[in-house]
C-alpha cells in the first residue's frame, strides 16, 4: 500500500509542477479501462483534494465530449493512444474545448511529451514522463476534508443525454 500512496504523491505532485491547481475547483477526467495506473492516478487526485470524474470506456465519444465540456476538465488521463487520438480528433474539431493535458497511462507508440504539435495550449505526455518529473518535484499531498467532493458521475444516457 505504500508503494501505491507514494506514486500517488509522485503523478500528483507532477500535475501540480505542470499547472494544475490542487482544490476542489480542479476537475480531471480518467478515460478507460481501470488498470493499476488508472487506480494511481485516482489515488493522485484524492492526494490533492481533486475532482474526479470518471470516462468510461463503453461509453460513445460523444457523451463523453459532452462530459468534458460540461465538467471543464483541465486534464484527462487516457488508458490508450487511441482514446487519446480519438479525444483529440474531437478537440481539434471542437467538439470538447477545455482540456489543457492528455496523459496517456500505457503509450504504445512515440512518447508523447510535450506541446501538440497541431492543438495549440494542448499538452501530450506519457504516464512514464509524468512519473519521472513527480520524482524530481515531490510536494506534500493537500488533504480533502469531510465535505470534499470525491467524484462526479455521470449515468450512461441510455434514455437521452447524460446526466
Amino acid at each position: 500500500m505504500f508503494q501505491v500512496l507514494r506514486d500517488a504523491q509522485i503523478i500528483g505532485s507532477a500535475l501540480l509542477h505542470h499547472g494544475i491547481k490542487p482544490g476542489q475547483s480542479t476537475r480531471v477526467g480518467i478515460a478507460g479501462i481501470h488498470s493499476v495506473r488508472y487506480m494511481t492516478a485516482l489515488y493522485a487526485l484524492v492526494s490533492y483534494d481533486m475532482v474526479l470524474v470518471p470516462l468510461y470506456h463503453n461509453s460513445k465519444i460523444e457523451a463523453l465530449c459532452d462530459i468534458i465540456n460540461r465538467c471543464e476538465l483541465e486534464v484527462i488521463f487516457c488508458d490508450n493512444d487511441s482514446r487519446a487520438e480519438a479525444l483529440i480528433d474531437k478537440i481539434n474539431n471542437g467538439a470538447i474545448h477545455a482540456p489543457k493535458k492528455l496523459i496517456i497511462l500505457r503509450s504504445t507508440g512515440k512518447e508523447p511529451n510535450g506541446p501538440h504539435d497541431s492543438i495549440p495550449g494542448l499538452e501530450v505526455y506519457s504516464y512514464d514522463h509524468v512519473y519521472a518529473t513527480g520524482e524530481k518535484v515531490l510536494a506534500p499531498v493537500v488533504q480533502p476534508s469531510p465535505s470534499s467532493i470525491y467524484i462526479i458521475c455521470f449515468t450512461s444516457g441510455t434514455t437521452g443525454r447524460v446526466r
